[in-house]
């Protein structure tokens, strides 16, 4: 379309005009479409109902952060106090065995050497009599399985 302010140019001038105008209207709508997107957006954003859930979600993170934070204090001290009770165990163990080591040869019984040596005898004695019978005993199921070959 000819302005009266242009001269008249040729046909390909006008349409690349055209296709300008077209292009550039487009551009435009896009722009203010991707403009309103933005405002809806930011109104939702400063929205009271996105306020609460942003401070809500804040608050029950603050509380799971510090939830963590005490389960793995409680862990740590727990590993401690097990490690101290290992350590005093085993020097617990130790001292036993080194009191052991030093008793080995010493009698703590409250006998007097007689009774001592008097029960020393009747459980050899008692040990004896357990080998006659088992020897009796082995000699005789010996005769009674020859018995019946």
């Amino acid at each position: 379309m000819p302005t009266p302010k242009m001269p008249v140019s040729s046909r390909e001038e006008l349409a690349a005009i055209k296709i300008q105008t077209a292009f550039r209207g487009y551009l435009a709508r896009r722009a203010l479409r991707a403009l309103r997107g933005l405002v809806r957006l930011k109104s939702l954003v400063d929205g009271n109902a996105v306020k609460r859930q942003t401070a809500h979600t804040l608050h029950c993170t603050q509380t799971m952060t510090r939830v963590q934070t005490q389960i793995y204090s409680r862990r740590v001290k727990m590993e401690e106090e097990k490690r101290a009770l290992q350590r005093q165990l085993q020097l617990k163990q130790q001292r036993e065995l080194e009191k052991m080591q030093i008793d080995e040869g010493w009698d703590h019984s409250h006998q007097s050497k007689e009774q001592i040596e008097a029960s020393l005898m009747m459980k050899q004695e008692a040990a004896l009599r357990r080998e006659r019978a088992l020897a009796y005993a082995f000699s005789h199921q010996a005769s009674f399985l020859f018995s019946f070959l």
